[in-house]
């Protein structure tokens, strides 16, 4: 090989190290990014918490709490007196507004979302508790963010959950709401459930938690988007969380569906 091959083979080395380099730079430089952000959103998050959740803790001790969502079950539910109703979503619709409920979680701003925020926006504006949730703000989708404007208009109460755009990343259901994101799992029900827990009712109720993704309860025909085995796993999980740090509480599922098995069950 003559001297100037060799100084050729030599100059296409260093060309593809230096591209290498630079690569890895441009990654480690994104990992950078990524952990300021997060480090950021997690800050952030405390302080959004500590105004929000502090001033429920242990607030329904001894009370009965529905939570009520929107399976197909929830339509044959009627409110009894002197329970504390916790919805999620639509679920306030349920049966021409049947249930009076006390507060209401919803954290995805999609096209379903849209049909009836407005409503809810105006839902019994001096009785209900509005949580109006934060989820892909700088994730994913992140069109999917509730506008402040809603939160406004509603005088909602803002929250964070854990769900975040990290290679392997695996959700956790949280004992101290009022500093840390509330575990997501991919359905509003969770985060409302570590609100219930809480505030410390002695019984949980779980109304129209079918956890299927064959219509709904004001809507039998429609369908949706949810995994059931991810979800049924989430609740088997959160059934362990609550038993850890108050297995004095109850969880009861109301004709259950595909909780069927896991907790106790009522009519």
């Amino acid at each position: 090989m003559n001297e100037q091959k060799q100084k050729e083979i030599l100059w296409e080395c260093i060309d593809y190290l230096n591209k290498q380099i630079k690569k890895e730079k441009a990654l480690a430089n994104y990992d950078l990014i990524k952990l300021n952000r997060l480090m950021q959103n997690n800050l952030s998050t405390c302080f959004l918490h500590l105004q929000t959740f502090p001033k429920f803790k242990n607030i329904h001790q001894g009370k009965e709490v529905v939570l009520v969502a929107s399976g197909i079950t929830a339509d044959s539910y009627y409110p009894i007196k002197n329970r504390i109703h916790v919805g999620v979503n639509r679920s306030f619709q349920i049966g021409n507004y049947r249930i009076p409920m006390d507060y209401i979680f919803i954290q995805d701003y999609s096209g379903k979302t849209k049909e009836y925020i407005d409503d809810l926006d105006n839902y019994r504006p001096n009785e209900c508790i509005k949580f109006y949730g934060l989820t892909t703000e700088w994730s994913y989708n992140p069109e999917r963010t509730i506008p402040e404007s809603h939160a406004i208009k509603a005088n909602a109460l803002r929250y964070r959950t854990d769900w975040a755009l990290i290679d392997g990343f695996i959700p956790e259901f949280t004992y101290d709401i009022s500093t840390q994101p509330l575990g997501c799992f991919g359905s509003i029900v969770f985060p409302a459930l570590q609100f219930i827990l809480w505030t410390h009712p002695s019984k949980i109720y779980l109304v129209g938690c079918d956890c299927t993704t064959s219509g709904y309860a004001y809507d039998k025909k429609d369908t949706n988007f949810l995994k059931p085995d991810k979800i049924i796993e989430a609740y088997k999980k959160f059934k362990n969380f609550a038993y850890k740090y108050y297995p004095d509480i109850e969880i009861i599922s109301i004709n259950p569906v595909g909780l069927k098995g896991i907790f106790k069950e009522g009519k």
